[in-house]
């Protein structure tokens, strides 16, 4: 959904109906929520989410969902009821330069079908539910790395200004959790191979935050607001997040 003010793209308001699966009601992910900073307090917000809540309902959504900030989650509270599910902060490191290191690579073709790795997911990472956003041109430019046992889903971005390179752990699946610390250690030694210098991630579980404080990772104090309409899924996890209200 759009808004539109003489020919300028002033608002956009995404929404993806997922597949129905076993992970409970079919669902709905709020996505690339945007309205350009002169135009917001119009209610832009409201009117384009009321259009996209109504397309995911007459497409068989039951349970709506986005990953906001502090600004989106308070307009979706405050316009369409919706309730906050969780918290999740930003946690970042300093990263040496890692030369050499090759444990971790990146890979090509399908995007890996993570499902069942960390139980039922909300929003699955498969390449049923991923494929649009990884065409030509993506949105999200992820990358998938492994080391043979764990996967890692990352992107890069390069400050305009500085032109220093910057990492995010978008999503780590090892195996088991007991590997977490090593893998988010290899992951982030790619990075600094890569010439980055500081990665952020989100340690989604609080069983993994002890294994990232000890390899540097700290809060940022950067915290992604999970809420939606009505009460949270039972038993669905978050392996995967990105922010995406802008």
């Amino acid at each position: 959904m759009t808004a539109w003010d003489d020919g300028r793209m002033i608002g956009a308001y995404g929404v993806h109906v997922l597949p129905q699966d076993d992970a409970g009601p079919c669902r709905a992910m709020m996505l690339d929520i945007m309205v350009a900073q002169d135009c917001q307090g119009r209610g832009l917000v409201q009117t384009l989410g009321t259009a996209a809540q109504a397309f995911a309902r007459d497409h068989g959504a039951e349970v709506l969902c986005v990953v906001a900030n502090e600004r989106a989650w308070r307009a979706h509270a405050r316009h369409f009821g919706w309730r906050l599910w969780a918290d999740f902060e930003d946690w970042s490191a300093s990263v040496p330069d890692t030369s050499g290191v090759a444990d971790w690579r990146a890979f090509e073709g399908d995007v890996p079908d993570l499902r069942g790795r960390e139980g039922p997911t909300y929003y699955p990472r498969s390449a049923e539910v991923l494929g649009w956003r990884l065409g030509e041109n993506p949105r999200y430019p992820y990358r998938w790395l492994s080391d043979g046992v764990s996967r890692a889903a990352v992107k890069t971005f390069t400050d305009p200004t500085t032109s220093a390179v910057f990492g995010d752990i978008v999503g780590l699946f090892p195996p088991e959790l007991e590997v977490y610390g090593s893998a988010l250690g290899g992951v982030t030694a790619w990075f600094g191979a890569q010439g980055c210098r500081e990665v952020v991630t989100c340690p989604v579980r609080a069983s993994s935050r002890p294994s990232a404080e000890a390899l540097g990772f700290r809060p940022t104090g950067r915290v992604r607001r999970v809420c939606g309409a009505g009460a949270a899924p039972e038993a669905l996890v978050w392996g995967m997040l990105d922010v995406d209200v802008y």
